[in-house]
């Protein structure tokens, strides 16, 4: 009875980690992949554009 128990955990354990591989496979990796080229300057990077905010608030705030 404990070797019957033993394997349904076993079985159930091994079922849960295909599913879970293949689910990390189908979401997590690609998302991975596209922060990869990202990093490397195959995509878009955060400091190609430009902010003209730097003085905005200088420009129209004084104090007397």
């Amino acid at each position: 009875m404990f070797r019957r128990i033993v394997m349904t955990a076993l079985a159930a354990g091994v079922l849960a980690g295909i599913f879970m591989w293949g689910l990390q496979m189908i979401t997590t990796t690609p998302l991975i992949m596209h922060a990869e080229m990202v990093e490397n300057g195959g995509g878009m990077a955060m400091d190609q554009h430009s902010h003209d905010d730097a003085d905005a608030g200088a420009d129209g705030h004084s104090h007397d």
